[in-house]
């Protein structure tokens, strides 16, 4: 997937939730299911914590007061 952002083109590609790491730029599809939810879309951001089970991750301004995060469960066999 490639993504335009500031005159850059960003490529992103499929990654083994083993090889994330914290500082890693991450782009994940995720569903709207509030009311009248839009469906799939996807956000983009950066790894602050990765444990064995999940990986948290800042979209948007990480300075901002309440920054958006969002939190993946990894694939555990």
């Amino acid at each position: 997937m490639t993504v335009m952002t500031e005159n850059k083109t960003e490529t992103f590609e499929g990654v083994d939730s083993r090889n994330v790491h914290v500082g890693d730029r991450l782009q994940f599809m995720t569903r709207d299911t509030g009311f009248n939810g839009r469906g799939l879309y996807s956000r983009t951001g950066v790894v602050v914590k990765v444990t064995a089970k999940t990986v948290r991750v800042v979209c948007g301004n990480p300075a901002s007061y309440k920054p958006d995060t969002a939190v993946l469960r990894k694939d555990v066999a």
